[in-house]
């Protein structure tokens, strides 16, 4: 313990009371947790440095513990950052490199520092960026990703401007297209840009721990391949989307909880639409990536040495575009900000350094919302079968599951009482808005019952654009690639076109609402 006092270990801690130690090796600073192995390693060293013997393991984990309890208590307190940290005046970019150098980026310019002043930590899995070149062009990177359009590839930099953002919120990238497209490797080249890792794409996470270890390890969270969002994994992504705190039981105790407050750059890949709930899509830029045409594709080998060529000068751009933001994102002026309105005036101010007309980025993203809401609703069973109801309708959460509900299995995620059907209404009730329906609650004061309802808005000259004829079978094939048992065919004998053209799954059985009289076809009884 006297070895490392006298050695100018600096001991401090996080805001949530993690304990840290920084440490002096070879004429650099770095940064790790206490209880890592990193720390153990460097006491284990200078103790043999400074006596010439073997210190025991007691010994060791006696000195920590010690070293822990200074730092949490007696230490100042200091935020932490992965890759990318700093604040309105200045954005540092950890180069991940063994020198613990860092970029450091102001309103003025660009340079690599020795000593950030930012505390970053580092995973064993973080990979080293190379030195960033100036004078690179952004378009370099353009042959590099494949994209439908010049719109889709500035979103993806206006992702990428985002995540070189210390603070947040950050919108999700949702990479989707058929098997063979290069959803994974449009994924490893813009994460690679400034947060390479070896484990730079994840599977499906099985619960909120995995979501944790994610986030405490890197930069972006990117995983890949989803069959399915559940809502558990919504909920998670958006809280880290927008900043906010993931816990669970610490091992070995039931009081203790390990608490991890993370705001995180997310990347999901997938081959259908898996970004269906409003709150998740509200967050979401969505690229659908078209087919690769058979001869077009480069061997991978070729692919990553063009790219790895050109990413000292491509990240060079990049940080040129991050000048511009710190020196404009007070100034610019943006009409009706969408709910990412921090992410709208950051990169209205950084893309100016890309010569591209001002708000591109933006309209790009405009654009986009609007089919990616209408495909949100084609591909949720639920929002299919309450648009299909022929408008004016009013009824109650219980009503609706019993006239909507499919016979036999239902699909994945659908609601299963009155108050998760009042939920998914809810969920869904922003994007009905948007294709211009009316959304109503109220409690009817003879009964006190909760009534929802839909209707067509008054001032829309024509009926809101419906869902694609065969949006519930679509919706049933996105569930899980297979719709010959999940509830939602489409049976001649029962499908009844309303006055909108949309098809929908109507079950008699179902429809006796008040217990004497069958609803007509397409119609709650109320």
């Amino acid at each position: 313990m006297d070895l490392a006092i006298t050695a100018g270990v600096d001991l401090w801690h996080s805001p949530a009371g993690e304990p840290y130690a920084t440490l002096p090796a070879d004429g650099h600073r770095e940064h790790h947790r206490l209880k890592s192995v990193a720390v153990r390693d460097w006491l284990a060293r200078r103790y043999h440095a400074g006596t010439g013997g073997v210190p025991g393991g007691q010994a060791i984990s006696d000195a920590m513990a010690v070293l822990g309890g200074m730092a949490r208590f007696d230490g100042k307190p200091w935020v932490t950052a992965v890759r990318v940290g700093g604040g309105a005046e200045a954005v540092y970019l950890d180069l991940g490199g063994p020198t613990w150098k860092a970029v450091e980026i102001t309103s003025a310019g660009w340079e690599v520092v020795a000593d950030p002043p930012v505390r970053f930590v580092r995973s064993l899995g973080m990979l080293a960026l190379p030195e960033p070149v100036r004078g690179g062009s952004i378009d370099e990177l353009r042959p590099l990703v494949h994209v439908a359009n010049e719109d889709d590839f500035r979103l993806l930099v206006g992702w990428v401007l985002g995540a070189l953002r210390p603070t947040g919120p950050y919108p999700m990238l949702s990479l989707v297209g058929e098997q063979g497209s290069g959803k994974s490797t449009v994924a490893r080249v813009v994460r690679r840009l400034f947060d390479p890792h070896k484990a730079e794409l994840r599977a499906e996470p099985k619960s909120v721990d995995d979501i944790m270890v994610a986030a405490a390890r890197s930069r972006v969270i990117a995983l890949d391949n989803l069959s399915h969002v559940a809502p558990w994994l919504s909920d998670a992504l958006c809280r880290i989307s927008t900043g906010g705190a993931l816990t669970k039981r610490e091992h070995y105790s039931n009081d203790d909880e390990v608490i991890i407050e993370a705001i995180r750059p997310t990347i999901l890949t997938s081959i259908t639409d898996v970004v269906t709930r409003g709150d998740l899509l509200d967050r979401g830029i969505a690229v659908t990536l078209p087919e690769l045409p058979e001869g077009a594709r480069l061997p991978e080998r070729e692919l990553w040495r063009r790219y790895h060529a050109a990413l000292p000068r491509v990240l060079g751009a990049l940080l040129d575009a991050v000048v511009s933001g710190l020196a404009r994102e007070q100034i610019v002026q943006v009409d009706g900000l969408p709910r990412l309105a921090d992410w709208s005036l950051w990169v209205t101010a950084a893309e100016p350094a890309f010569g591209w007309p001002e708000q591109s980025i933006l309209a790009a993203f405009r654009a986009m919302r609007g089919t990616a809401e209408a495909a949100a609703i084609e591909g949720d069973p639920v929002a299919v079968a309450l648009y299909g109801l022929t408008r004016p309708w009013e009824s109650t959460a219980a009503e609706l599951l019993a006239q909507v509900s499919p016979p036999g299995r239902a699909p994945r995620g659908w609601p299963e009482s009155p108050r998760a059907m009042s939920a998914a209404f809810r969920r869904l009730a922003p994007g009905f808005r948007r294709m211009g329906l009316v959304v109503t609650g109220r409690r009817e004061a003879r009964t006190g019952r909760r009534l929802l309802g839909l209707e067509d808005s008054p001032q829309s000259s024509s009926p809101s654009s419906p869902p694609s004829p065969d949006v519930a079978r679509d919706a049933a094939a996105r569930d899980d690639g297979d719709h010959g048992d999940d509830g939602l065919q489409i049976d001649s004998n029962r499908v009844t076109a309303n006055p909108n053209g949309v098809p929908f799954h109507f079950d008699p059985k179902k429809a006796f609402l008040d217990g004497d009289t069958p609803a007509a076809e397409g119609q709650i009884r109320v």
